[in-house]
């Protein structure tokens, strides 16, 4: 198992369910725009804001290097620095918190 696989990467790994639940929501838009005939503008515009968040979040975890490579990413750099690494989890929890509550009908 790679570093950027095990539990020592608990960054990279919750970032990675970020980008997974931003794609399950698209995909509900789809299903959604593909069932109401009517509604297509308004889940065009859904699509577009839930992709800007998602390429915001890209951005950032490219920035930081959330998906560097493990000897060297984020996780690495904050393994000594555990109120830090803490921060940027509950950030990125909130995250998932509220893409899964997006999900809910």
């Amino acid at each position: 198992m790679s570093g950027i696989e095990g539990k020592e990467c608990p960054i990279f790994q919750s970032a990675e369910r970020c980008y997974h639940l931003f794609e399950i929501l698209l995909g509900i838009l789809q299903k959604r725009a593909s069932s109401q005939v009517g509604s297509r503008r308004n889940v065009s515009g859904g699509r577009e804001l839930i992709l800007d968040y998602k390429r915001q979040l890209q951005l950032w975890a490219g920035s930081v290097g959330v998906n560097a490579d493990p000897l060297v990413g984020l996780d690495a750099r904050l393994r000594n620095k555990q109120s830090l690494q803490a921060l940027i989890l509950q950030l990125l929890q909130l995250i998932e918190t509220n893409l899964n509550r997006s999900k809910e009908p």
